[in-house]
C-alpha cells in the first residue's frame, strides 16, 4: 500500500469513527420526554389542550399550523417540530 492509499484508508476509518460518535452523541427518549413535559401519552390522541400545553412547553412561540385535536403524541411533537415557528434561525 503506498503512501496515498495509507492516507485514502486513514481519512476513511476516521470519518467512520466520527459518524458513530455523532450518532450516539444526542439521543432523546421522545415518549418520556411527552410524559414529563407535557404529560402526553405517545400513542394516544391529544386533546386541544394536551396540545397547546405541548406547544408552550417547546417553546415561546405559538405555532403556525397546530396539529389537529385527536392527533397522537409522537405526531403532535412531529408536527410542531416541523412547523415554521420552530424552525426559526
Amino acid at each position: 500500500m503506498d503512501d496515498a492509499d495509507a492516507q485514502m484508508h486513514r481519512r476513511t476509518r476516521l470519518t467512520k469513527l466520527a459518524q458513530l460518535a455523532l450518532r450516539d452523541a444526542v439521543r432523546l427518549d421522545g415518549g418520556a420526554w411527552l410524559k414529563s413535559s407535557a404529560g402526553l401519552m405517545p400513542e394516544r390522541a391529544a386533546s386541544e389542550q394536551d396540545v397547546a400545553r405541548l406547544a408552550a412547553a417547546l417553546g415561546p412561540v405559538p405555532p403556525v399550523w397546530p396539529p389537529a385535536a385527536g392527533t397522537l403524541g409522537f405526531d403532535a411533537l412531529r408536527a410542531l417540530l416541523l412547523d415554521p415557528s420552530y424552525q426559526l434561525k
